[in-house]
Parts: C-alpha cells; sequence; structure tokens
C-alpha cells in the first residue's frame, strides 16, 4: 500500500523532472526559435528552420506568454532566468508587428519579413493577445502592454459579443466588418459560435484579471463581472452535463454541431474552469462548479485513456470509436487536469493517472535538446512530417503543463510541512 511518504517522493521526483524538462524547453525555443525578436516562422520535423514561412498571430501571442511566465515563475528557478530577455525580445516585435495601429486588435498573420499577410480579426487570436500581454505585464509591470490587454478586451466586447444570445461570434476582417469565411482553420466547421473561442477567451480574461489585480486598476471589476459572465455561460452552454463533455461547434442559438468529442478540451476545459472560479476569489461561486470540473476529468479517465495511460484525441460520435492517435497538447493538458482533480477529490487513480503519462511522454514524446513532436514517435508513419514549432505549435501546452505541475507540487509539499 502506497504511504505518504512514496507520494510526496514521487511528487519531489516529478517536480525535478519537469523543472528540467522546462529548462530544456526554454533553452531551445529562445535558441532556434526567438533569436533576436524576429522569431522564426516554423521549424520542420528535421528541425530545420523554414526562412519563407509566415509568422501567426497566435503562435506569437503564444512564445510571449510561455516566455513571460517562465520568466516569472524562474524567479525560483535559476535554470529559468534566461525567459526574461526573450520575453522582452518578443514583446518589442509583437506590439509593432502584430498589433493593428490602424484598426485595433492584433492581425492573423505576417510575411516572413514581417509585413502584413492576413488582417483579419479571429477572436480566438484576440485572445491570446489578452493572455500574453497579461503575462508579460505581470512579468514588467509595462503599462503600455497593460493598455494593449485592455484595449483589446474592449474591442472584442464591441465587436464580437452576441448581445441577443450571450457569447461571442468567431471572426471578422481587419476593420472589424463580417465576414463570409469565419473558420479558425480549414479543419474546423464554419459555426458561428465555437468551445474553443470561449475557453480561451475565459482563459485570457482570467489573465487579464490577475495582471489588473497587480495594478491596482480600476477596471477589476468590470473584467471580474466578464470572467463570471463567460465561466455561467460556458458551463450552461457549452458543457453538456448529460454526456459530460463539451460541444466543439454551436450556432447562433448554441444548438450543438459537433462531429466529434474533443478529449483534449474536455480535460483543458476542467482545469481552466476551475482556475477562472479560483481567481475569482468567491468560495460559494468555486463549490457551485466543483461538481462539473470533476465530471470532465472522471469522463476523460474513464473514456479516453489507452491501456498505455496516454490519452486519445478524439472520440469521432458518427463512427461510434476513439481515433488512435496521441497529440503532444492533448497529453499535457491531461497531466494538469488530472492532477487538479487529485487536488479536489484526493483520489489516487487521478494522481496515478499524472504518473503515467510521464512516463508515457518521456518514452514517447520528450527528446533531449529538442522540442516535443506533433504526434507520439509510436504514432508517426513513414510520411511523418509535422512540424516542430510553427503557426499551430509552440510551447504553451507542453510549457504551460510542466509550469503548473512544479507550482502545484510545490503547494502541495509545502502544505504538508
Amino acid at each position: 500500500m502506497e504511504t505518504e511518504t512514496d507520494t510526496r517522493e514521487q511528487l519531489v521526483l516529478l517536480q525535478n523532472n519537469c523543472a528540467n524538462e522546462l529548462a530544456h524547453l526554454v533553452s531551445w525555443w529562445a535558441e532556434n526559435v526567438v533569436g533576436d525578436g524576429n522569431f522564426s516562422g516554423e521549424i520542420n520535423s528535421q528541425g530545420i528552420p523554414q526562412y519563407q514561412a509566415g509568422k501567426g498571430g497566435i503562435y506569437a501571442s503564444r512564445l510571449l506568454w510561455f516566455f513571460s511566465e517562465a520568466a516569472i515563475l524562474g524567479r525560483g528557478f535559476s535554470a529559468l532566468t534566461s525567459g526574461q530577455a526573450s520575453a522582452l525580445a518578443l514583446y518589442q516585435y509583437f506590439s509593432r508587428r502584430f498589433i493593428d495601429p490602424e484598426y485595433g486588435g492584433v492581425v492573423w498573420e505576417l510575411h516572413a519579413n514581417g509585413d502584413l499577410r492576413d488582417g483579419r480579426k479571429q477572436i480566438y487570436a484576440q485572445a491570446f493577445a489578452i493572455y500574453s500581454l497579461s503575462a508579460y505585464y505581470r512579468l514588467t509591470s509595462d503599462d503600455h502592454a497593460l493598455a494593449h490587454a485592455l484595449t483589446i478586451y474592449q474591442l472584442v466586447e464591441e465587436f464580437a459579443l452576441d448581445r441577443a444570445h450571450g457569447g461571442y461570434f468567431e471572426a471578422f476582417s481587419r476593420e472589424w466588418r463580417e465576414l463570409d469565411d469565419i473558420r479558425l482553420s480549414e479543419k474546423d466547421l464554419a459555426s458561428p459560435k465555437t468551445m474553443n473561442t470561449h475557453l480561451h477567451l475565459l482563459e485570457a480574461y482570467t489573465g487579464l484579471l490577475r495582471a489588473l489585480r497587480q495594478a491596482g486598476s480600476p477596471a477589476v471589476d468590470q473584467i471580474a463581472a466578464s470572467v463570471q459572465q463567460l465561466l455561467e455561460l460556458y458551463v450552461s452552454r457549452v458543457y453538456n452535463s448529460s454526456s459530460r463533455h463539451v460541444h466543439m461547434f454551436m450556432n447562433t442559438h448554441w444548438e450543438d454541431e459537433s462531429l466529434a468529442f474533443s478529449y483534449g478540451h474536455d480535460i483543458e476545459s476542467s482545469w481552466l474552469l476551475w482556475e477562472a472560479a479560483d481567481v475569482l476569489g468567491d468560495d460559494a461561486l468555486k463549490q457551485s462548479y466543483r461538481h462539473d470540473v470533476i465530471a470532465l476529468a472522471e469522463t476523460c479517465l474513464a473514456q479516453a485513456r489507452a491501456t498505455d495511460g496516454s490519452l486519445y484525441d478524439v472520440f469521432d460520435k458518427q463512427r461510434q470509436l476513439n481515433i488512435p492517435e496521441r497529440v503532444w497538447w492533448v497529453q499535457a493538458e491531461a497531466m494538469v487536469g488530472f492532477f487538479n482533480a487529485w487536488q479536489l477529490t484526493g483520489q489516487q487513480k487521478y494522481l496515478d493517472a499524472v504518473f503515467s503519462l510521464w512516463r508515457y511522454l518521456e518514452a514517447e514524446f520528450i527528446t533531449p535538446g529538442s522540442e516535443w513532436p506533433w504526434l507520439a514517435r509510436s504514432d508517426q508513419g513513414a510520411g511523418y512530417r509535422a512540424y516542430l514549432a510553427g503557426f499551430w505549435k509552440g510551447p504553451y501546452h507542453n510549457g504551460r503543463a510542466l509550469m503548473e505541475l512544479i507550482s502545484r507540487i510545490n503547494s502541495v509539499l509545502n502544505a504538508d510541512c
């Protein structure tokens, strides 16, 4: 029978492993991608820079967020202090190139040389800009960064909020006018409302609330209200308490149009919902969402896990089967989601799932001196070509998971002292 001493030793080992891997990722991304802030748009599967690749706004935001948060954490972990120089360089480039000086908000994509390629205003991208600028403010106390974040928040509220049915619409032109094609990517449905946008707006507004509290801003109450409204809407409209999954795509009236359950988004939703409630600081509110937070984690544990402890990507609703493919970000989010569920319930099955996931990551994803691949090594076929870094792949999911585990284990160990 496992004792408290055994668990503590396992947690210390996991924390050390996460800290070492995080330090490796900070170094790899700083040296291979960020440089002086004029970052590489893509690094292919062989680790070779693709100098003509465009630069996405989401990718840029995730880079800025990662290095800002790593530098904040690095105040207690000396191996991460190099993150601050990368964060400063990225912010200079991001604020000059991605923030639209004419129409506001962040643009979708730049050419490799930094010229505008696509000025569309995808709300998902605005969310990540708010998220990253808020983290950068928490690192530097740069008032300009916080002002940019607040301005983008105000634009989202002005143009994207559906005042008739609640929630936020997906995308607009550079001038904030309606678009014919509102899809986030080619593989997405053309639904006017999506889980992805609402989840990451909730995440972004929660990050902005943290930054505003640090600044002592009078806008705190306004943003707190937006976080609470989004939280309530997400649980009532996006989350389905019957299936215990989130809807991926919805029409204007919130009717489900999804073709699959996304296990990664289920487990990511679980811990981000709890984080939002926790940051609001209302204990009664937190307890009102506790059941749904745990239900999402429990469903993933029961339905999404392969025999080796990994998580499948999606469940195809039409074919009624799990797609046997293991994606890097799903494993990363599952570690945080299951750890959060263990903290809330004390049930050992969730912590065991975290330990199993780490062993799986060491075997299938973690690569000494490099970034994690898109797919598990055993899932890569002969024609595998997915880039290591690029438009849709930054150090956000895996980097955040490592940082979350380091911080959460620290809290658990200190509480036991």
